[in-house]
């Protein structure tokens, strides 16, 4: 197999929101119904959405990039495990986390609970990171799960299972930027050119 990496985003609405999540998910760059590799596989009982896919666009937009600032939490975690540091990556004016992104999918379907899976790792030193972010609307919490393990370094390998020695959680307040209309505002375009009209017209009603 080689080398892996990949991540995908989930979301849970309202059955009758479905169509038009769905369209709100393909605009952000979301490859509806499409699988990344899991070795490491499911950390906890949460994951749950009614729309995944895998992500393919929106987290490197220059317009609202999110997959720069979670890449370096990715690096700055297994750096942890070695003397040697992988350097971050400049991030630029225009980068979000994952919390502001949270906070725009609810501005635009309230009471959204959003799912963030990432995997990668690769064969030549046998080792496994699997990153996972539960996003609870009702509580305003999130639980963040990074599971790192490597048999080549002999890292989280001193027992039988990997799995659940090299897994951390986090539990904590969902911060971030709420959305601007700048950032509704390129929704809108983009919906726009897909000829979204009920979404277009549901993201004008968040302009207020």
């Amino acid at each position: 197999m080689g080398s892996w990496n990949g991540t995908k985003l989930g979301i849970r609405v309202k059955p009758e929101l479905n169509e038009e999540a769905e369209q709100l998910m393909i605009i952000l760059g979301v490859n509806l119904g499409e699988k990344i590799i899991e070795e490491v596989g499911d950390l906890g009982k949460d994951y749950n959405p009614s729309i995944e896919g895998e992500v393919v666009g929106f987290f490197s937009d220059k317009v609202y990039g999110v997959m720069p600032a979670l890449e370096n939490y990715f690096i700055s975690y297994q750096n942890k495990f070695y003397y040697y540091y992988e350097e971050d990556e400049e991030l630029d004016d225009n980068c979000h986390t994952l919390d502001d992104l949270f906070l725009l999918i609810n501005r635009v379907f309230p009471s959204t609970s959003l799912f963030l899976v990432h995997e990668e790792g690769n064969n030549t030193s046998d080792s496994y990171y699997r990153y996972e972010a539960i996003y609870d609307p009702s509580k305003k919490m999130k639980t963040i799960r990074n599971c790192y393990y490597c048999f080549g370094e002999q890292i989280n390998c001193s027992t039988d299972n990997p799995r659940k020695e090299g897994t951390t959680v986090e539990v904590g307040k969902i911060a971030g930027n709420e959305p601007k209309k700048d950032d509704i505002e390129w929704l809108m375009k983009k919906a726009e050119a897909k000829n979204y009209s009920q979404l277009v017209q549901r993201l004008r009603a968040c302009l207020g």
